[in-house]
């Protein structure tokens, strides 16, 4: 294949493209995320209490940590069942 005037191993070529591929997953996930909980601002955070420390977390960054964590265990599961 041709890119730029060079040649690129087809191998290589198909892994770029999933990353693009992912990175363009993983934005319209925020974007959704970013739009749901814009509907619903009037939540309140997070508080998680550790050994006597509390830590307080904006819902939106749990949520994105979540779907974060959900794509990888997904991308994860199709590879195996290939």
């Amino acid at each position: 294949m041709i890119y730029s005037n060079r040649i690129i191993n087809p191998k290589l070529y198909s892994e770029i493209k999933e990353i693009i591929n992912l990175n363009e997953k993983i934005e319209e996930t925020m974007k959704r995320i970013y739009l749901n909980e814009k509907e619903n601002e009037n939540e309140k955070d997070f508080i998680i209490e550790r050994k006597e420390k509390k830590y307080k977390f904006p819902k939106l960054i749990l949520i994105m940590r979540s779907e974060l964590y959900r794509g990888m265990f997904l991308s994860v599961t199709e590879d195996k069942s290939k």
